[in-house]
This record gives C-alpha cells, sequence and structure tokens, in this order.
C-alpha cells in the first residue's frame, strides 16, 4: 500500500474544517443571545421564560458545546495525523541517508582506478 498526502491540501482542508467549528460556535453563540432576547419579550409569561431557559441550558448549550469540541477534537487529530506522517517521512529518510552512509566503499574492492 502506497501513501502519498498532499500535506499542504491537508492543510488547507484542516483550516477550513477549523473555520467551520468557529463558525458553528459563533452560530450558537447567537442563537443563544436570541434565546436571552425572548426570554427577556416573555418577561411576564413567566411558564414560556422559564421554558426557554430550561431548553436553552438543558439542550441548545451541552449540543452546542459538545458539538464545538468533537469537531475541535477532530480538527487536531487529523492535524497530528499529518504531522505524525510528516515526521514519519522525515525520519524515514533520515534512516536511509544514514543507512546509506554506513554502505562500504564500493572502490575498496575493485581492482580499477578510483575515479577523479
Amino acid at each position: 500500500m502506497k501513501w502519498d498526502l498532499d500535506l499542504p491540501g491537508v492543510g488547507g482542508v484542516l483550516t477550513r474544517a477549523q473555520t467551520a467549528v468557529e463558525d458553528f460556535h459563533t452560530t450558537g453563540a447567537q442563537a443563544l443571545a436570541s434565546l436571552d432576547g425572548c426570554r427577556a419579550s416573555a418577561n411576564t409569561a413567566t411558564i414560556v421564560a422559564d421554558a426557554l431557559t430550561e431548553y436553552g441550558n438543558a439542550r441548545l448549550v451541552p449540543g452546542i458545546d459538545a458539538t464545538v469540541a468533537r469537531g475541535t477534537a477532530c480538527v487536531d487529530a487529523a492535524s497530528n495525523a499529518a504531522l505524525a506522517y510528516r515526521d514519519g517521512d522525515e525520519e524515514m529518510a533520515a534512516n536511509a541517508q544514514a543507512a546509506a552512509s554506513q554502505a562500504p566503499d564500493p572502490y575498496a574492492t575493485m581492482p580499477a582506478r578510483r575515479p577523479g
């Protein structure tokens, strides 16, 4: 199996994904602000204000927080995987270079004259 990651392309996707997570967080904050406005408007109807508060605290906030946390964790994990891939390539190249430098000098065993 051959692995060939386009690391700059992966970085671009991760940047867009992180932006989407941040946009979702912003949208969630705006939804909560709108909910606060609704609660203030429902001030005289206590049961409605209480229901909106309960909905925001029990459903909206935990859902937004969980989605943002999961999105951020996914972006972080993908970024770490891409960095590990890059580091593995660099380590593999360094190991190959080290092995090549340990190879015997082919001219040492040849009867012909050294070049140069």
